[in-house]
């Protein structure tokens, strides 16, 4: 029954993001972006990357599995899902440096040092 419930659970989950298809952020919005594998290891699952971003105060967001995670691959997702002039916060990996030159304002916080970047106030523990 509790995996009945659990796969349940996440087809809402996969349904709702499947059907959100407004992009977030704009001028004046603080978005923070981050990516992460999910899967387990004990099943031998590979596992799957997600990219996602959230609009701080208003909670809107956007959760996309991707099959890589290059520069052109990311720049391209985040041109469809966050609108212009938005500032973007993200950790320094290295694949957001295809920010750089773009239409957007772009943070980041380096979490090797900290979680907070004590000059600009950069924070991605939204």
């Amino acid at each position: 029954m509790r995996a009945d419930w659990r796969r349940f659970i996440n087809e809402v989950i996969l349904d709702h993001f499947e059907e959100s298809t407004e992009a977030i952020g704009g001028v004046g919005k603080i978005l923070e972006i981050d990516e992460s594998k999910f899967g387990k290891k004990k099943y031998r699952v590979e596992g799957r990357w997600i990219f996602g971003g959230v609009e701080r105060g208003s909670g809107k967001l956007f959760f996309l599995a991707v099959h890589d995670q290059t520069k052109e691959t990311l720049l391209a997702l985040i041109k469809e899902w966050i609108r212009p002039r938005a500032t973007i916060y993200s950790d320094c990996w290295k694949p957001y440096d295809c920010l750089a030159g773009e239409n957007y304002v772009h943070l980041m916080v380096n979490r090797s040092y900290c979680f907070v970047d004590h000059v600009t106030q950069c924070l991605t523990n939204t």
